[in-house]
């Protein structure tokens, strides 16, 4: 860090004459002055923020619904006509490609219609299903999924009634059909598609805040190799009133990058925040000591920076992807959606994502409350692996 350690000692044992904060002051200045810090504090989440806008536009959000259709009857081939009122179609040919799309947001929601499927309809059928690829249950993608399982049950109604006559199956449909042509499409508002902007936006924040935090956290490591850390046990600063200041540092500085990002976010970049920004910035907070206690839990498992400058992207890009901070979570298998659980990042991004949508502060209350005992975790083991400087 560049950080002369008689320099930092002096500074140690003029804590009694500077007042017991000296080490808190010390450590903030340390951060603010280290561009790398700066780097992943403030520069990356605005950039990331800055591209996901650029792909966005800012224009009115586009709704694109993929469909691969197999069957390719009049039945799936009028469906699939009767929604583009809904958005814009792309036809696909596979369904791996879907799933690719889905990742990279360029379609919102995609299904596949397989081969034999109006047959399996007019012969009423139980396996008569479409395979619906979509972000998540929670975003724009609801009323057109709705609207989908509406119409298809329709379908399967008529085929149960007409007991599975062709010409009377079509023209029921065709009945049913026109009588939805009367009402006006489903339109995806501008504040819906604004929200998952602003989900993408809070995934890059929650990055960067992991990745700051972790890396702030070396500054003790850096103490480790200097030997300061060690003459600090033998001046009459006590070992936890150096952690507790250091930590309280890293805290306040990483609470001062969420106000500054909500606030760019908010003023600069004009994003939608939902109907209460305390709401989240709450959670975020709440966030931020999950990241402290992390990186306070990585030094004690690191030898040396150098260690956990490795350990720091091992560690943290899984958490990250998967939370859901890159893509929903929903795209991933059963098997790592059950694994994401146990990492904070998701917790961190259904709270937001319930704020956004205009849930109250009670509906959060999960989500906080794991936030807490993750910290707690990552403290506690930090803490024991310290203990074993003073035993």
């Amino acid at each position: 860090m560049g950080h002369k350690p008689y320099v930092i000692l002096n500074i140690y044992n003029g804590w009694k004459e500077a007042g017991t904060m000296m080490v808190f002051i010390y450590s903030i200045k340390r951060i603010l002055r280290d561009k790398g810090m700066l780097l992943s504090m403030i520069v990356l989440p605005i950039a990331f923020i800055t591209l996901t806008m650029i792909i966005s536009g800012d224009g009115e959000y586009i709704f694109n619904i993929g469909v691969a259709d197999f069957d390719g009857t009049s039945f799936t081939e009028d469906f699939i006509k009767s929604l583009e009122s809904r958005g814009t179609i792309l036809r696909i040919e596979d369904e791996k490609e879907i799933q690719r799309k889905i990742i990279d947001n360029s379609l919102q929601l995609g299904f596949v219609i397989p081969q034999g499927f109006t047959r399996s309809i007019m012969d009423n059928e139980s396996a008569a299903e479409i395979k619906v690829h979509r972000i998540n249950e929670t975003d724009v993608s609801v009323p057109v999924g709705l609207y989908i399982e509406n119409y298809l049950g329709a379908a399967k109604h008529i085929a149960e009634t007409v007991n599975g006559n062709e010409d009377d199956f079509y023209r029921g449909v065709e009945y049913y059909r026109n009588g939805l042509n009367g009402i006006e499409g489903l339109s995806i508002d501008n504040e819906t598609g604004d929200r998952i902007i602003t989900l993408n936006g809070m995934g890059f924040l929650v990055m960067s805040m992991l990745f700051f935090s972790s890396s702030a956290a070396t500054l003790i490591l850096e103490d480790k190799k200097n030997k300061t850390f060690y003459r600090v046990l033998s001046s009459p600063l006590k070992l936890k009133s150096y952690m507790l200041q250091n930590l309280l540092s890293f805290l306040v500085v990483t609470q001062l990058q969420i106000l500054a990002i909500m606030l760019l976010m908010s003023q600069v970049f004009k994003m939608n925040m939902g109907p209460s920004i305390i709401n989240l910035i709450i959670l975020l907070f709440a966030f931020s000591l999950v990241c402290i206690s992390f990186g306070n839990a990585l030094t004690s498992l690191s030898k040396d920076s150098r260690q956990a400058s490795v350990l720091i992207p091992l560690l943290v890009m899984p958490m990250v992807m998967l939370g859901g901070c890159f893509w929903p979570r929903d795209i991933m298998g059963a098997t790592l959606q059950r694994v994401s659980n146990f990492v904070p990042t998701t917790w961190i991004l259904k709270g937001i994502e319930k704020v956004l949508h205009g849930q109250p502060i009670t509906a959060i209350t999960t989500e906080l409350i794991i936030l807490i005992l993750f910290s707690v975790v990552f403290f506690l083991l930090g803490t024991w692996k310290k203990s074993e400087v003073t035993a």
